[in-house]
């Protein structure tokens, strides 16, 4: 900075009331939002086919425990005869 120059300054500092030390105040940038990660046509298929398999595994194994289950019941018999 040339001297005249630094006169300049000094005299609008004054002006300003500003001490003759003081730097200019620089204001933060705003923070930038986060964005939430995007997923693409890929990734949407993969993942409904994957929610998808789970699902169906679920209610295959839910479907195949009802139709093998057994019981016993040691107390009951049967006899023909007739009803009065």
């Amino acid at each position: 900075m040339s001297k005249t120059g630094a006169v300049l300054e000094l005299a609008v500092r004054q002006q300003l009331e500003l001490p003759a030390t003081a730097a200019p105040q620089l204001t933060p940038a705003p923070a930038r939002a986060k964005r939430r990660p995007t997923f693409g046509l890929f990734q949407k298929v993969l993942l409904s086919m994957f929610g998808l398999g789970i699902m169906g595994s679920v209610i295959g194994h839910g479907t195949m425990a009802s139709f093998t289950a057994t019981s016993t019941n040691p107390g009951t018999t049967f006899t023909a005869g007739t009803l009065l």
